[in-house]
C-alpha cells in the first residue's frame, strides 16, 4: 500500500516483486477484493504446483514401466527370431533329405 501513485514509481513496486497496486486511501471493499484475488491466486498456484508433481511422477513411473516392456519385447523378439532360424534350418534339412530320396 502506497500514497504513491506515479506511474514509475508502481512499475518499481512491480519490479521488485508486488503483485498488486492499492494507493491511499482506499475503499475497503476494493481492498478486500484485493486481498481475495491474491488468496485465490496463491491457491491455485499451488494446487498447479502439486498437480505438476504428480505429472512428474506418473511420467516417470511410466517412462519405467515402458523401459520394462521395452526389455520383454527385446527378449520376446529375440527368441521368436532364434525360432525362426531354427524353423528355417530344420525346413532344409528336411528338404535336403527328401529331395535325396
Amino acid at each position: 500500500m502506497t500514497a504513491l501513485v506515479d506511474t514509475e514509481s508502481i512499475v518499481e513496486g512491480f519490479d521488485i516483486g508486488g503483485q498488486d497496486h492499492v494507493t491511499k486511501p482506499f475503499n475497503s471493499k476494493e481492498l478486500l477484493a484485493r486481498v481475495s484475488t491474491q488468496l485465490e491466486l496463491k491457491q491455485n498456484r499451488d494446487k498447479l504446483k502439486q498437480v505438476n508433481n504428480w505429472l512428474e511422477k506418473k511420467v516417470k513411473e511410466r517412462t519405467e514401466e515402458l523401459g520394462i516392456a521395452n526389455g520383454k519385447l527385446l527378449q520376446l523378439d529375440t527368441a521368436k527370431t532364434g525360432f525362426l532360424i531354427s524353423s528355417v534350418l530344420r525346413l532344409r534339412l528336411l528338404l535336403m533329405v527328401f529331395s535325396g530320396l
